[in-house]
């Protein structure tokens, strides 16, 4: 039988039968409806943040800017160093398995154009999702900072040992230089030692003032992540979605109509046959 005879005549018993078509309709409208009430709503609340480009100090003199990656800021948010901030603030008693939870109620995108990170959180109510979308922001950024102050520190730390070094050389000519004694044979070997502590505490100074710079430069190029959009409280719940799955039961609800008809006529293809045969040339 031809496509669009089998068509038209599936179309036809349709039509004779429009109540068992329509019932199923109905049930299956009724059954995604029921579906999507009988799930517990998922609310979601999320932020947008762009962090701005920070400036590398080039031999101190030259400001050079840099712009951040975005991606080790969406990285970081779902961390378990920015995770762990969140859920021991937000679920205290039970903190290892809500990080393993907050990592999947987690979506980030990152828009690679414009360099902005977007987040969502979702929860099962309105402002849990905010509070835990604000948490989160607030980790990220407090975790960011850290990072920063840790490698501030660790930098600070390396040119405080060079100049303790530099401290202790210079004390060891000052001690020479003091105990040489004023003689005119040893007047040549006075002036190198104080050549000697000159350089030395050119070198102490020196160090002490990168040290310091260093930290400065640290500082001045920690990326500030600038929020573009708060959380807010949702008003409506992200899913599920009534309004689809009613749809989506009712297209079940045909599909299995049109089946059930479908079943119903085995002798419909063999009579078409029958009549074909039949029929003069």
């Amino acid at each position: 039988m031809p496509w669009y005879a089998a068509g038209a005549e599936l179309l036809a018993r349709s039509r004779a039968h429009w109540k068992s078509f329509a019932l199923f309709l109905l049930i299956g409208g009724v059954a995604g409806g029921l579906t999507a009430l009988l799930r517990h709503p998922v609310y979601r609340s999320g932020a947008a943040f762009r962090a701005e480009p920070r400036v590398d100090w080039q031999g101190s003199n030259v400001a050079v800017w840099v712009q951040p990656n975005a991606q080790f800021l969406a990285d970081l948010l779902r961390s378990d160093t920015v995770l762990r901030r969140v859920a021991s603030g937000t679920f205290p008693t039970n903190e290892h398995f809500t990080i393993g939870q907050l990592r999947g109620a987690i979506n980030v995108s990152v828009n690679y154009r414009t360099w902005v990170v977007s987040f969502s959180v979702d929860a099962r109510t309105p402002p849990l999702a905010q509070a835990l979308a604000e948490s989160t922001l607030a980790a990220l950024t407090a975790a960011n900072a850290a990072l920063r102050q840790s490698r501030a520190d660790t930098e600070r730390a390396l040119y405080a040992d060079r100049a303790a070094h530099a401290r202790d050389e210079l004390r060891a000519a000052e001690h020479a230089l003091a105990a040489n004694g004023h003689s005119a044979p040893r007047q040549r070997q006075a002036d190198q030692l104080k050549r000697a502590v000159d350089i030395a505490q050119q070198v102490y100074v020196q160090l002490l003032l990168e040290g310091e710079l260093a930290a400065l430069q640290e500082a001045r190029s920690a990326p500030v992540v600038a929020v573009i959009d708060s959380p807010q409280l949702p008003a409506h719940p992200d899913r599920p979605r009534r309004r689809t799955a009613v749809l989506v039961g009712l297209l079940i609800g045909a599909a299995v109509a049109l089946v059930q008809l479908v079943l119903q006529a085995p002798s419909a293809a063999p009579a078409y046959r029958t009549a074909r045969a039949e029929s003069p040339c």
